[in-house]
């Protein structure tokens, strides 16, 4: 159950696979949701290359970020820690 209290964690590339993307689910959860984060593990140079639908999810993220070691997941839930 998603409401307006829930924030909405996404692990992945961001990459179909040839399949439909569906950005009106990722838009679905973020409007019911209180926020929606995307953790990327790709490198952001690749966002928007071949199968990677990244660049069409970030609109409908409160914030995407770039985590691919231990410290980059530190700096990003710090950052969204205090974006509140």
């Amino acid at each position: 159950l998603i409401t307006g209290k829930t924030t909405v964690i996404i692990l992945g590339d961001g990459r179909n696979n040839g399949n439909d993307p569906r950005i009106d689910i990722a838009e679905d959860l973020h409007r019911k949701s209180r926020r929606l984060i995307w953790f990327n593990p790709e490198n952001p140079s690749s966002w928007g290359t071949g199968d990677s639908d990244m660049l069409e999810y970030a609109p409908a993220s409160d914030g995407v970020y770039y985590v691919q070691t231990l410290r980059h997941l530190a700096d990003a839930v710090d950052k969204v820690l205090a974006d509140g």
